[in-house]
């Protein structure tokens, strides 16, 4: 039986295969994540993982920018499918708790000196980068799948500007996610798992060893 249609009939015997066998209904480990899929062409990333699929569209521009205001050098939308039983305030409201999450995420991880090209006393020139991020089907660890698609981009941001190559310095990371039912620990939890347990998006950075624990994502994301 596929494993979707199983979690729907049987739920707890579905999470009872969880705790007992350590082992979901399709034969993954805890340990082992659903495969991803990436289809990365210039300033667009197609982004599977499960039933979900991301679209990453990025465009740059060069603007004129105070040195205090370059941690807006990187803009980020996110668009969000209407969800069946979700009015427009509550879809509203999850775009921007993820939009916001991504932001830290950037300004934690990114040099925004390296968008730069012409540092003047006053006014600098630097490039812009806007992000539209559209989210279809949100299955599993979103926010984890949301930043690692979004690292990747970063990593393979290229500008050609006056015969140089511009690039973005990225802090190196790993960023996984972890739930937690009954004081037992999953990481990769999937959609059934955010119903019933509290997952959090762990970011690990690789340079200093420290772990930031973002926040919750899955059914407490409601309440925040």
């Amino acid at each position: 039986m596929d494993a979707e249609i199983f979690s729907q009939l049987f739920p707890l015997d579905y999470i009872k295969k969880f705790k007992d066998h350590n082992v979901r209904s399709d034969g993954r480990k805890f340990n082992q994540p659903r495969q991803v899929k990436y289809e990365y062409t210039s300033q667009i990333l197609n982004y599977t993982y499960g039933n979900c699929y991301i679209t990453y569209r990025y465009s740059y521009q060069l603007v004129d920018i105070k040195q205090s205001d370059i941690s807006q050098l990187i803009k980020i939308t996110i668009g969000y499918d209407q969800i069946e039983e979700q009015n427009f305030q509550e879809r509203q409201r999850i775009e921007n708790y993820y939009q916001s999450q991504l932001n830290n995420f950037i300004k934690n991880s990114v040099n925004y000196e390296d968008l730069i090209v012409d540092r003047q006393s006053n006014i600098h020139k630097a490039y812009q980068i806007n992000y539209k991020i559209k989210i279809s089907s949100p299955d599993g660890s979103l926010l984890a799948h949301l930043l690692n698609g979004l690292y990747f981009t970063i990593k393979k941001f290229k500008i050609n500007h006056n015969d140089a190559i511009l690039e973005i310095k990225v802090r190196d990371i790993k960023i996984h996610s972890l739930a937690i039912m009954d004081g037992i620990k999953f990481t990769d939890p999937n959609q059934l798992e955010e119903k019933v347990l509290s997952t959090q998006t762990i970011i690990e950075y690789l340079d200093t060893g420290k772990i930031q624990i973002i926040k919750i994502d899955g059914k407490p994301l409601i309440d925040i």
